[in-house]
């Protein structure tokens, strides 16, 4: 609104107040931003945090969080705490021909955890989502190995 447009008083005392916190906006929005970036920060933390086999109900926006953070969350071998290495998830050389095998005939994610490496259970659903895409990275080269050194056929399916 411009002081030229003003037509009535009560226009006058609407652009005065307008006028008089306008400064203060920038540090209105700010506080709207950090809030919103916090509670965020917040709702991820909760979602990340999930035990692998708990059985909660979702909003949508929780739902499609989770389904963006396990597309971003990067494959990784090592379960972390607070910067310390708790499990290391074997590699393809140092697991067993049964592991592979109850890894491949798993039916859901924590058989296939468990089964790769012998017994270990993840603690959260983002351990979870970090070692089975590690997993199944693994799983893909045992496969191209298995092709380059048995190339006139499969033998075990």
């Amino acid at each position: 609104m411009k002081k030229s447009e003003i037509k009535t008083f009560r226009g006058y005392v609407r652009y005065r107040i307008y006028r008089l916190f306008t400064p203060f906006r920038w540090l209105w929005k700010t506080f709207v931003r950090l809030t919103s970036r916090y509670q965020r920060l917040m709702q991820l933390r909760r979602i990340a945090n999930l035990k692998p086999d708990a059985v909660e109900s979702l909003s949508q926006d929780e739902a499609a969080l989770l389904h963006y953070m396990s597309e971003y969350l990067i494959p990784s071998r090592w379960v972390t705490r607070n910067g310390q290495i708790i499990y290391t998830c074997p590699s393809v050389e140092d697991v067993t021909l049964w592991q592979m095998i109850e890894a491949r005939r798993a039916e859901t994610v924590l058989e296939r955890i468990s089964g790769w490496t012998g017994g270990y259970v993840p603690e959260t659903v983002a351990d979870m989502v970090k070692l089975t895409k590690y997993i199944v990275e693994q799983i893909g080269q045992a496969d191209e190995l298995e092709r380059v050194l048995l190339p006139g056929g499969r033998w075990f399916r």
